[in-house]
């Protein structure tokens, strides 16, 4: 459970929730489509765009903030928070902006050969 949003920011936060969920509303619209699947850079361009887009709605919610209440730290904004929790799940770093990069976690000197001879060499990156 969050703290609710003050209400000194409540209409710029009420903006700022109806401009996130259009940018997925269109998003999830190009992704349900279906005139052809994208290719793993152009998802990932797609995500990155998505990140973009919700971090820069927080980025101005933080500036209002500031301005309203410049002695206090900005509370985590649902814009920024949520997402970045949901994706965190499926290895995306959303400050990087970016898959989070895979160690190889390999015990030995084959394993670490092996890992870096697989077939796929962009698996860890987006």
């Amino acid at each position: 459970p969050r703290p609710p949003v003050p209400d000194a920011l409540g209409a710029e936060h009420e903006r700022a929730l109806v401009g996130a969920v259009g940018l997925i509303s269109d998003q999830l619209t190009t992704l349900r489509s279906g005139r052809r699947v994208l290719n793993r850079t152009e998802t990932s361009e797609l995500l990155r765009d998505t990140c973009q887009a919700l971090a820069d709605l927080a980025t101005g919610l933080d500036g209002a903030w500031r301005r309203a209440h410049p002695s206090e730290p900005a509370p985590p904004w649902p814009v920024n928070a949520i997402p970045e929790e949901e994706l965190a799940r499926i290895g995306w770093d959303f400050h990087a902006n970016r898959v989070q990069m895979v160690r190889n976690t390999g015990g030995s000197l084959w394993e670490s050969i092996a890992f870096l001879l697989r077939g796929d060499q962009q698996a860890g990156f987006a």
